[in-house]
């Protein structure tokens, strides 16, 4: 992809995904001799009690292991026919099933990419989420111990994306003469989560796309209707539109015509 031998790359996304074959097995040390490895299995990975002393566990089915155990005994582990491969139950060590529910399965293959720290997935060009939100019903994080009289006069907590886009429309000579959608704006701006406010872009090629807004949630989804629609706005004055003021976002958008019209659903398909 790098090395562009179809061409430019328009975008492209991967995830590297490990195949989880069989249940995870281990070796029950000596005690004496590995006190520490014994510890870690009994306490991770022992399955039971079950057959004969549990007959009602997960496991068991009409009295007998649903999974067919218990198994042969076999020095090494070998690769069946059109079937699953047959471990290696030495008969000298005591094997035990992982308990599924507290362990996460894997493969050496995967341990291995993860010990390494390889990543495990991409995407270019990124995806910047941005927020929507009605007046004064936008999302904030605070401390268990945090002082609400102090939280409800916290200037910084009330600038969010959304808000902080319709201020950079008013003061940002570059953002005037742009007039960009919402969406466009992250191929110009970057969005510091410290200061919380929208800062000129130098590099990077990045994508918006506007959160997902069901139908049901009312003038928050006419709301995104506009937003994906009206450029540079300056504040909530999504409302008014040619000089007539609307008493909902629902109204704006019909009076727009975006209600009369499957462009939405045209450029879903196309972000899509």
């Amino acid at each position: 992809m790098s090395g562009e031998l179809f061409g430019k790359v328009a975008a492209e996304v991967h995830v590297v995904e490990f195949q989880k074959r069989g249940i995870v097995y281990a070796e029950l040390r000596d005690k004496t001799e590995d006190p520490y490895l014994y510890s870690l299995v009994v306490k991770h990975m022992m399955h039971g009690p079950c057959g004969s002393l549990n007959s009602n566990n997960v496991c068991m089915v009409n009295g007998k292991y649903k999974s067919h155990y218990p198994k042969e005994f076999a020095e090494c582990t070998t690769h069946g026919k059109g079937t699953y491969p047959a471990y290696g139950r030495r008969k000298d060590i005591y094997l035990i099933t992982a308990k599924l529910s507290e362990c996460a399965l894997g493969s050496p293959v995967e341990a291995t990419w993860r010990i390494f720290g390889f990543p495990l997935y991409g995407m270019y060009p990124a995806v910047i989420q941005l927020q929507v939100h009605m007046p004064n019903f936008h999302c904030i994080q605070f401390e268990d111990n945090t002082d609400l009289e102090d939280l409800l006069h916290n200037e910084r907590l009330q600038r969010t994306m959304l808000i902080e886009f319709f201020t950079t429309n008013v003061v940002d000579s570059k953002a005037k003469r742009l007039n960009l959608l919402y969406k466009q704006f992250p191929m110009y701006y970057v969005w510091d989560s410290h200061i919380r406010t929208w800062t000129r872009r130098k590099k990077v090629k990045v994508i918006g796309r506007l959160c997902t807004v069901n139908p049901t949630e009312g003038e928050c989804y006419y709301l995104r209707l506009l937003l994906n629609n009206v450029h540079a706005p300056t504040s909530y004055d999504l409302l008014l539109f040619d000089g007539v003021q609307s008493e909902t976002f629902q109204k704006a958008a019909y009076l727009t015509g975006l209600l009369q019209q499957d462009g939405d659903i045209d450029k879903t398909m196309e972000e899509a």
